[in-house]
């Protein structure tokens, strides 16, 4: 993805200019792990986070991400409604054999 390639670009631009002189200053690469936590990277009056910050200065290159993101999200939410089903379903079964159960002790 073109739009995942620049974002990780100006993630990656942004960091080492936030850390210059820092050991962490001039990386060449990030982890996953510092992309899930941009919002935690908040601005020294707080009022902000980095990943809000590049939101608001690099709006099309966020829009194109989440455009080409959108699908991928809906495929995980749909996955999620699927095991929520499955779950809800086990559940029910599992009821309805505690009835049962209920039912003919009941009945004896």
């Amino acid at each position: 993805s073109e739009a995942l390639k620049h974002f990780i670009s100006l993630v990656l631009r942004y960091g080492n200019e936030l850390n210059a002189g820092t050991a962490r200053g001039n990386a060449k690469a990030i982890s996953l792990h510092a992309l899930t936590a941009l919002g935690a990277f908040k601005s020294a009056d707080n009022s902000t986070s980095l990943l809000r910050f590049l939101a608001d200065e690099h709006e099309a290159v966020f829009g194109a991400l989440v455009e080409e993101l959108a699908p991928l999200a809906h495929r995980v939410a749909e996955a999620g409604e699927r095991r929520d089903l499955a779950k809800a379903v086990k559940d029910a079964r599992e009821q309805l054999a505690v009835v049962v159960r209920e039912i003919a002790q009941h009945g004896n």
